[in-house]
């Protein structure tokens, strides 16, 4: 995530699903991911909140576990962050959608 091989401004909406726990530097990929996004687009950081995750016993180890608040505290360089949340039968799930303007 900390070098993403795309010039500056060159995507439109950017999507990534369960795998900011695995990143070795969020801060630098949120930066770079910034810096390959148009502006006015968007980006979708989509994870299991911490308190879910604590639960499987797999997280235990090489995982970096977040709550919404500490997502939305990772994405400051965006404007218009939202977080949607929801569980289903067994855990919750949410997404950020932040805005580079």
């Amino acid at each position: 995530m900390e070098q993403i091989p795309y010039p500056d401004e060159h995507f439109d909406r950017i999507c990534t699903v369960n795998t900011v726990y695995f990143w070795s530097d969020p801060d630098a990929g949120v930066r770079e991911v910034f810096r390959v996004l148009k502006p006015g687009g968007l980006f979708a950081l989509c994870f299991r909140p911490r308190a879910d995750m604590e639960s499987l016993k797999f997280t235990r180890s090489g995982f970096n576990l977040y709550t919404s608040e500490d997502i939305v505290l990772l994405l400051n360089h965006y404007t218009a962050v939202q977080i949607a949340s929801a569980r289903d039968q067994h855990l919750g799930y949410a997404c950020a959608i932040a805005c580079k303007n």
